[in-house]
């Protein structure tokens, strides 16, 4: 259960807290502004949520959205509800906030009598359903509350000023990464924006700099062997260089791809380059790909539990009794098998859904802005969602993280992602006008 420790880090988190709520009643945008900047704050945990194997903190991205989220509820006008921006994937997303109160019901009720019930706990379940909530409500928010590009510019500014740091990530010493590795949270949302922004034109300088920016997480990625760090920006890319430059790529990758094989492959004897078969060789040594433990025979095992509970799976944040009994690690280690056994067959539909119609509503906006700014922020937010969305097939749930794998922490990492799909929704709005 949630306890409040008075300590200076709690109070000074429920200072912020009514600071921040103050901002809201003021000016919304402003407070979009102010949660993108203060969110990833680690320091003002507001409460302890202990279980039997874990403590964690309630962090200040939950906190934050839950005042903003509040405080933009009791601004509609009395007596009414807020009239949403419609987008073609409200439905599928919000969805799965009613469906998983549903899963939680079936879950318990056929609660597998091998499994040990000790681990099924309802607030942790509760808890899962907030992490569906907190995100979506956010996006909600920024979506229909940011009504000019000035705030949008601004918003891209601080996630930039924060990524800075990130680009010196691969020279600091080892004591001083602690203090500065946040930012390359920061360089994950900056670098798709930062990349499509290089492709257009503008001084050596400005170009040169958003370059550095763009490859900064996945250079520091594949320094420290991180794969999340440089899979999500290198999707990105390919997408964002497909969509702006579809002739040129159409044209180079061919003669790139014959070059490989013919003279990489027969002097190396190896199809992979060096650096990627190093990587492959430390998730292999991790025991993330092959084996017993590795995230095929994890999805598979996930696989295999779902299909006793087809429809609505075991239930919000109960994928760890049920993986913990029948599998050999506590978590499938992938967005898509961690919803489908939560949340079963229905909850994966809305979520596939969503990807798919958020995915046509960018394209189709690409298509149709008439601003270059709103343009280069619809290449980036592309590249940026589907970096992550395939970086959640194949590593683990960065957008709607599972409460049993850290998930309270794991989103004051990726929450920008949210923010930046309500600006995308923000700027259709504003091109509408």
């Amino acid at each position: 259960m949630p306890t409040i420790p008075f300590t200076l880090d709690a109070l000074a988190g429920l200072a912020l807290g009514l600071v921040f709520g103050f901002v809201c009643l003021r000016n919304m945008s402003r407070a979009v502004l102010w949660y993108v900047a203060l969110a990833w704050i680690p320091f003002f945990q507001v409460a302890k949520l202990s279980g039997t194997e874990f403590t964690t903190g309630f962090m200040q991205v939950e906190w934050l959205a839950t005042i903003m989220i509040v405080m933009w509820v009791l601004r509609r006008p009395p007596g009414r509800l807020h009239v949403l921006v419609p987008t073609r994937f409200n439905a599928p997303l919000i969805s799965l906030i009613p469906l998983s109160c549903v899963s939680l019901v079936t879950g318990y009720l056929g609660l597998d009598p091998m499994v040990d019930a000790s681990h099924a706990k309802l607030a942790v379940s509760v808890g899962q359903i907030m992490l569906f909530a907190w995100p979506i409500g956010v996006y909600l928010v920024v979506a229909n509350s940011v009504a000019t590009t000035e705030t949008i510019r601004k918003v891209i500014r601080v996630v930039i000023v924060l990524a800075l740091p990130a680009i010196a990530l691969p020279l600091v010493p080892p004591r001083v990464i602690p203090y500065v590795e946040w930012s390359v949270y920061f360089a994950l949302a900056a670098s798709p924006f930062c990349f499509a922004a290089s492709l257009y034109p503008s001084s050596i300088a400005k170009r040169a700099g958003g370059i550095a920016l763009a490859f900064a997480p996945a250079v520091y990625g594949i320094q420290t062997g991180k794969a999340l760090w440089y899979v999500a920006p290198i999707v990105g890319f390919c997408l964002i260089a497909a969509l702006r430059s579809r002739r040129l790529l159409l044209a180079f990758l061919p003669l790139a791809i014959g070059a490989y094989l013919a003279i990489y492959v027969p002097l190396t004897g190896s199809w992979l380059p060096g650096p990627l078969r190093r990587q492959v060789a430390r998730e292999e040594a991790q025991y993330s790909l092959g084996g017993r433990a590795g995230r095929d025979a994890l999805a598979a095992d996930a696989i295999r539990i779902w299909t006793r509970y087809p429809v609505f799976g075991v239930g919000p944040g109960n994928n760890y009794p049920y993986m913990i009994r029948y599998s050999v690690l506590a978590t499938p280690h992938n967005q898509y098998m961690n919803i489908l056994l939560e949340l079963g067959i229905v909850g994966l539909a809305c979520y596939v859904v969503f990807l798919g119609r958020a995915m046509q509503t960018g394209l189709d906006l690409l298509r149709s802005v008439t601003s270059r700014f709103h343009e280069i922020f619809v290449l980036g937010w592309l590249g940026l969602f589907v970096g992550i969305a395939v970086m959640g097939g194949l590593l683990g749930d960065f957008t709607l993280p599972s409460i049993r794998n850290d998930g309270l922490r794991v989103l004051s990492w990726y929450y920008f992602q949210w923010v930046m799909l309500g600006l995308m929704v923000a700027i259709k709005r504003i091109e509408t006008r």
